[in-house]
């Protein structure tokens, strides 16, 4: 198409200097070079107002991507800003996690003095359960010496019981027998008297 410009420059220029000389068949040639290079423009002035109809398009999308990106821009710097503070937050809940670990590591050292307490307790306890078992058995075998004993002690009174009542038995015999000579001790005692008396009379009488 530029060719074609220049070629139609050219032949205006020799056309003004030299319009004689030209003969009919080069203006023909240069009309169809003109409608043709017309043609070629209309249809170059033609894609041209579509780009920029196109283009202008174009051009309002980017500026409402544009504005879209800035807006997502302040919506970035907006979560930014709120993520920071997040972050901050999550620096205060770490220190705060730490402290309760560090408390929380003396509760369990508290804890496990509380333990070892409780099983020394324990300890001390099934010593103390031993201890109360073998009382246990010594009180059993100490209930069953008593038993023992008290069995001997009801044969002892058994044969006690039974030595007094042949005791009562002899009592009562020697009783009788106490009751008999009592009463023939008198008898004699009385004969022995009488006896006596007998005797002083029979032996004054012959002494006179």
């Amino acid at each position: 198409m530029n060719i074609r410009i220049i070629t139609v420059l050219s032949l205006f220029i020799s056309l003004s200097a030299e319009s004689k000389s030209l003969d009919v068949k080069k203006l023909k040639e240069n009309v169809k070079a003109s409608e043709s290079n017309f043609e070629e423009f209309k249809k170059a002035s033609e894609v041209a107002k579509d780009n920029v109809s196109t283009y202008k398009e174009l051009s309002e999308e980017l500026r409402l991507i544009k504005s879209k990106v800035t807006e997502n821009s302040r919506t970035v710097t907006k979560s930014q800003k709120h993520l920071d503070e997040h972050y901050k937050k999550m620096d205060q809940f770490i220190e705060n996690e730490k402290q309760q670990v560090e408390e929380e590591k003396k509760y369990i050292k508290k804890l496990n003095l509380l333990i070892v307490e409780a099983e020394n307790r324990q300890k001390k306890r099934n010593e103390n359960i031993s201890l109360y078992e073998g009382k246990k058995k010594e009180i059993l075998q100490e209930k069953k010496n008593w038993q023992e004993q008290g069995d001997n002690v009801d044969r002892i009174i058994a044969v006690i019981d039974q030595k007094a009542k042949q005791a009562k038995k002899l009592q009562e015999k020697w009783s009788g027998h106490l009751s008999q000579t009592s009463s023939d001790r008198k008898k004699w005692k009385k004969q022995a008297e009488e006896s006596r008396e007998v005797y002083k009379k029979v032996k004054s009488f012959e002494q006179q």
